[in-house]
């Protein structure tokens, strides 16, 4: 891991993804700029990609070039809208229903966690999303 931050060791100290979700939400974003390779590693360490992909989303959209206006670009100003909106439900969420969100991020992003496969919850919403079962897009 790159050089710790303090919220990076807040996140690998967190017991639940719903506390590492406020952490990140409520953390400045500037904290996460300064520590953002340290804090997304901590993420993807506990298997919090929703997580790692927030902070990616806070440091391209810091680092963007703006708009003649001063304006952030709207796709990542959407991106980092659409991250934070899916911490917000993280926040609220039981465990099963995380790991059954991760997984449903995962397959949207094409990409398998291996760390997590063989968890049930995650190969059912796994193997629900690869089949394109309509039940499964509008649960969290």
């Amino acid at each position: 891991m790159s050089a710790v931050s303090p919220l990076a060791t807040q996140i690998l100290d967190a017991g639940t993804h719903a506390e590492r979700a406020n952490l990140l939400l409520t953390a400045p974003h500037g904290l996460l700029l300064q520590g953002g390779a340290a804090i997304f590693e901590a993420c993807e360490a506990v298997q919090f990609g929703v997580g790692g992909d927030y902070v990616a989303a806070v440091v391209a959209t810091l680092c963007a070039t703006r708009a003649p206006d001063g304006a952030l670009p709207d796709h990542h100003r959407a991106r980092l809208e659409g991250m934070a909106q899916l911490l917000r439900q993280v926040t609220s969420l039981p465990d099963d229903a995380l790991i059954a969100m991760q997984a449903r991020h995962d397959a949207r992003l094409g990409r398998e966690n291996p760390d997590m496969v063989g968890t049930p919850a995650y190969d059912r919403a796994w193997a629900e999303m690869r089949s394109g079962k309509p039940s499964d897009r509008g649960a969290p």
